[in-house]
């Protein structure tokens, strides 16, 4: 745990710098399941509740896809490379579902990384399930 919080919420060149630190820790999986199911993914429902209008209105699958979404993306709406995430937001102020999920894949189109490609796809057909 002391090895994984020494090099929580590093980014970029600083974590890669660090990885050599925390590349042998090993968590069993129960273990990791049960911090992500109480304590991490409860905090980005809640980031989701708060970002998304009409949140509660969606659902299931609609709801695990857009807290997926930030999740992987953060929560900012701003800047050039956030046009869908933007347009995402307007479709829930206008209650139009319709082309959200176009939309998320869109978002995966914009990035050159197939795994980040995949996971917008996955995202994209969850919420039109």
């Amino acid at each position: 745990i002391e090895k994984l919080a020494s090099v929580a919420g590093l980014k970029g060149r600083e974590a890669a710098g660090r990885l050599r630190d925390v590349v042998n820790v090993a968590i069993p999986y129960d273990v990791a399941l049960a911090q992500f199911t109480k304590v991490t993914l409860p905090v980005w429902l809640m980031k989701a509740f708060r970002l998304w209008p009409n949140f509660d209105n969606l659902n299931d699958n609609q709801k695990t896809a857009l807290t997926s979404l930030i999740y992987n993306r953060g929560t900012s709406l701003e800047g050039s490379t956030r046009s869908e995430m933007k347009e995402v937001y307007n479709c829930l102020v206008r209650g139009n579902t319709r082309p959200i999920a176009g939309l998320i894949k869109q978002m995966g189109l914009r990035s050159p990384l197939r795994g980040v490609q995949l996971r917008r796809k996955q995202e994209a057909e969850l919420f039109a399930s």
